[in-house]
């Protein structure tokens, strides 16, 4: 079956629609509806794609796909799917869907040849150490160069309620339509081939990515230009803070500038270390005057930013992997009732937070060692 003829425009439009999700439940029912309903391609990227009841469920619908003629592709991430990658990539490659996996750890020789990078096995394994700790962090689904779905829902039953076997993480997620999907679309085919990055007409109007130094350096001083330039408000959530100094003055300064800047992070994480090197930050923020909100109900794991008229859902978090390390992928809002709806979120999720102040920002001695501890190597984490 032939793909289908994008027509390109020669001038910037916007997305054509945006839909948002914020359950596991209505997230994944739907991107398995759109994978069924898909006449051409299918390419999926996640970091995680778990071995459960939502990786099996999403896993199946591929297969179907690919047995009506689709052409349908995998790539995962070497980290992220650690614990799942060898029993997916043979289910799948079995049924005869292509997979990928992105930088396999030096030691998983047996995932080499599935690795988008070339060359002798002697200069796939040096280049798997240089860049060990690079992740493909992004989570997208193309359906037909015409639909993506992103945000910051894995491929996992852990964003699924408790009642429905998951632990009810909270998570933002979207799918958008129109002509600049094929950009995405490109980026992909560039990643699945190592073949070179283009940087798209939408890029940056209408997703942020930083495949490529240019588009990460740009992509950086964007928002710090962003943050700088910030005159009503200033909210973002992050499932793990601990960003550069500069993000943090930038923010300090911003509410000096009396711009109501306001975090919500969790409460409770999957990273045991994350919630003590998180409040190693909390000091200079609230001394600022700036808001912090630490999110109750569960680990709240979405990424999200609204500085003003700028609205962005994705899988960048605030710390050094997502600026420096991992690769990442964020949509911008346009439509009126899509950034009415994540600013809705966004205030819902602060009434299920607890406010920090300097009050309550009182640890143990342990507590501020370990968080201490924890930032010293920031960096990595």
């Amino acid at each position: 079956m032939s793909l289908p003829t994008v027509i390109e425009e020669d001038h910037f439009s916007p997305w054509g629609s945006e839909t948002l999700y914020n359950t596991g439940e209505a997230y994944f029912d739907s991107l398995v509806a759109d994978i069924e309903s898909a006449r051409y391609s299918i390419d999926l990227e996640s970091y995680i794609f778990a071995r459960d009841a939502v990786g099996g469920r999403v896993a199946q619908a591929l297969i179907d796909a690919h047995r009506r003629g689709l052409r349908v592709r995998v790539l995962m991430d070497a980290v992220g799917c650690y614990d799942s990658s060898d029993y997916y990539a043979g289910l799948l490659e079995a049924a005869g869907v292509e997979v990928k996996i992105f930088h396999p750890l030096p030691w998983q020789i047996h995932h080499y040849h599935r690795s988008p990078t070339t060359g002798s096995w002697l200069d796939k394994a040096l280049h798997f150490i240089s860049r060990i700790n690079q992740r493909d962090h992004r989570k997208l689904c193309v359906i037909d160069c015409t639909h993506l779905w992103s945000g910051s829902f894995n491929i996992s039953a852990v964003h699924l309620a408790p009642e429905n076997g998951g632990e009810g993480w909270r998570d933002y997620g979207l799918c958008v339509g129109g002509p600049v999907v094929e950009e995405l679309n490109q980026n992909f085919d560039a990643l699945w081939s190592r073949g070179n990055i283009k940087l798209g007409k939408g890029l940056f109007r209408l997703y942020w990515d930083n495949l490529g130094r240019l588009a990460r350096r740009r992509r950086n001083q964007l928002l710090l230009q962003h943050i700088d330039n910030a005159r009503d408000h200033i909210w973002i959530v992050s499932a793990y803070f601990s960003p550069a100094v500069s993000i943090v003055k930038a923010l300090a300064n911003a509410r000096r500038r009396q711009v109501d800047v306001k975090l919500i992070v969790p409460a409770h994480s999957d990273i045991s270390l994350l919630p003590f090197l998180t409040a190693t930050y909390y000091a200079d923020l609230l001394n600022a005057g700036v808001k912090v909100y630490e999110y109750q109900p569960a680990m709240i794991h979405a990424k999200a930013v609204i500085i003003d008229d700028l609205h962005l859902i994705g899988s960048t978090n605030f710390n050094h992997r997502s600026f420096l390390h991992d690769l990442e992928l964020d949509i911008q809002l346009h439509l009126p009732d899509s950034k009415q709806t994540l600013r809705q979120w966004f205030m819902q999720d602060i009434k299920d937070s607890i406010e920090v102040t300097a009050k309550s920002h009182r640890y143990s001695f342990t507590a501020r060692l370990i968080g201490w501890c924890a930032k010293l190597i920031r960096y990595w984490v």
